[in-house]
C-alpha cells in the first residue's frame, strides 16, 4: 500500500516538473531545480544543479535562447 503511494507521488512530481518545462521553461527551470534540491537530501546531484544554474546565468551558453 505505501509503495503504491510513493510511486504515485513520484509520478506526480515528475509530471509536475515536465509540465513546468512545457510552459515557461526559462522561468521555471530554477523553480524545478529548487524543488529537486529539496528532495536530494544527500546532495548526490549538487554539482549538476550548480552547473545548470551557472549555464543559465550566462545567456550565450544557454541552448534554448536565440
Amino acid at each position: 500500500m505505501m509503495t503504491n503511494f510513493k510511486e504515485r507521488l513520484k509520478t506526480y512530481g515528475l509530471n509536475k516538473v515536465l509540465s513546468y518545462m512545457d510552459s515557461n521553461y526559462e522561468h521555471n527551470i530554477p523553480k524545478a531545480l529548487d524543488w529537486l534540491e529539496r528532495f536530494d537530501k544527500e546532495g548526490q546531484y549538487a554539482g549538476a544543479y550548480k552547473t545548470v544554474r551557472e549555464v543559465m546565468a550566462v545567456p550565450e551558453k544557454c541552448f534554448f535562447r536565440s
